[in-house]
């Protein structure tokens, strides 16, 4: 907080004390207590307090205005009366009576605002810098539901006309992944953000995520397609491999959903094996290796597996990896011994222990999965089809609880547990596949 200074020299405040330390004890230290102040939150550029003051005002104090400019507000001394602020809408209010799913209570112009706010401070922030914003991401992330939903039942109809057992969940964004994004790449928009929601499908072979992709080419459909991404023939100097379509959602009778867009991942079991392995090593390095950030030793052995792993499957391998199979297949083996790549993921999830309802888990249709590394423990909670606000209340939540530690949490929706622990190994520390994959590569 701000040291004492007379009322006339009264400038810029941390933003701690204005909220809940009592903004006129900072100024003058004979002022009312903090607890007769209420809590505040900036809502729409200006803030104010709620409190009466007795007769013959406050011992002391002075009438202030505070402008909220960046995410720091600014105190200035004025002779105005302090009104209340009319209440506006909340993140974790209940979705509209008869809706059942969440809808944007904000302007994308407040979303792109809340979204700066967590890029400049991070979610582990106090929550009085952070916590309106929080509230607003958070609704604009769930109202993606509905649409998000809508896109999953036909790629689920689509890849089921293709192979018997396709695995194809979808999932909720999570903050911390906002954040890192938004941090990445700084001219981002949160409105714009094209993955916010979004719905993936694993297929057997690169002929089946061929196919699915020329059918979703082909066919008609209302929303829009703005983009198209094919990282199999070109992949990423990471390693990374699927091919990704993001669509706008379009519709004339759920108007309220027009414009937001939802990400699709088509990837065989291979490439998911890879994606999987990379997010759980990166769980316990504590290291964004999915980002391509972490140690370097790392992110090389990844890119030579997932080059490794194209020639299996007959798809182009990396540009900075040697162009000889043979050789290719020698280098993965001396890095795979060095960093001991099979006994350190066998370890991970060697003792983990699943805490949930397996009778709930059975019935569910969003599952909240939260792991804690550090514990070695995950925690299933399980919603109904028609409890997706109640979901996206405590992800935030979690999310909020998480912020700081290696723990991480994610929402996501499947139709049975088997699919769900296929579609997200990762949270389950599970890379038996890629060790599989990686020993019948060397061998």
């Amino acid at each position: 907080g701000a040291p004492h200074r007379p009322p006339a020299a009264v400038g810029p405040l941390s933003i701690r004390r204005t909220y809940h330390a009592g903004f006129r004890r900072s100024i003058d230290p004979g002022a009312a207590p903090a607890s007769r102040f209420p809590d505040a939150r900036p809502a729409g550029g200006a803030l104010r307090s709620r409190p009466e003051p007795p007769a013959g005002g406050w011992p002391g104090a002075h009438c202030v205005r505070i402008r909220v400019i960046g995410q720091l507000p600014h105190a200035v001394r004025d002779g105005a009366r302090i009104m209340p602020e009319p209440p506006r809408a909340s993140a974790n209010l209940p979705p509209p009576p008869g809706s059942g799913w969440p809808e944007p209570a904000f302007s994308r112009a407040e979303v792109d605002r809340a979204g700066r706010l967590l890029a400049q401070n991070g979610v582990a922030a106090d929550a009085l810098v952070i916590g309106h914003a929080l509230d607003v991401i958070s609704n604009w992330r769930s109202s993606h539901g509905f649409p998000l939903n809508t896109f999953q039942a036909t790629l689920r109809n689509r890849s089921s006309s293709i192979c018997e057992r396709p695995v194809v969940a979808q999932r909720l964004k999570r903050v911390p992944s906002i954040f890192d994004k938004l941090r990445r790449f700084p001219r981002m928009k949160l409105s714009r953000m094209q993955d916010v929601g979004g719905a993936r499908a694993v297929l057997p072979s690169v002929a089946d995520v061929t196919t699915l992709s020329r059918i979703y080419r082909q066919r008609r459909t209302r929303h829009e397609l703005v983009g198209e991404k094919d990282y199999v023939t070109r992949p990423k100097a990471s390693g990374y491999r699927s091919v990704h379509f993001v669509y706008r959602y379009r519709s004339a009778r759920k108007a309220v959903y027009n414009g937001l867009n939802v990400e699709l991942q088509f990837r065989t079991g291979l490439q998911h094996a890879w994606a999987t392995a990379v997010e759980t090593v990166g769980t316990f390095l504590g290291q964004s290796l999915k980002a391509s950030e972490g140690r370097a030793e790392w992110l090389r052995f990844f890119e030579l597996v997932g080059s490794g792993f194209a020639l299996v499957e007959g798809t182009p391998p990396g540009a900075n990896v040697p162009e000889d199979a043979g050789v290719l297949v020698e280098t993965i083996r001396d890095a795979a011994r060095n960093l001991q790549v099979k006994e350190k993921i066998e370890a991970f999830g060697s003792a983990l222990q699943v805490t949930g309802d397996l009778e709930e888990m059975r019935r569910g249709r969003y599952f909240l999965l939260a792991l804690q590394p550090e514990d070695r423990g995950l925690t299933i909670r399980t919603y109904r089809g028609d409890k997706l606000a109640d979901a996206t209340r405590d992800y935030l939540a979690l999310e909020k609880t998480l912020a700081g530690t290696a723990g991480e949490t994610v929402l996501v929706a499947s139709d049975s547990l088997e699919s769900l622990r296929r579609a997200f190994p990762n949270y389950y520390l599970d890379a038996g596949t890629f060790v599989r994959e990686m020993d019948e590569l060397l061998s």
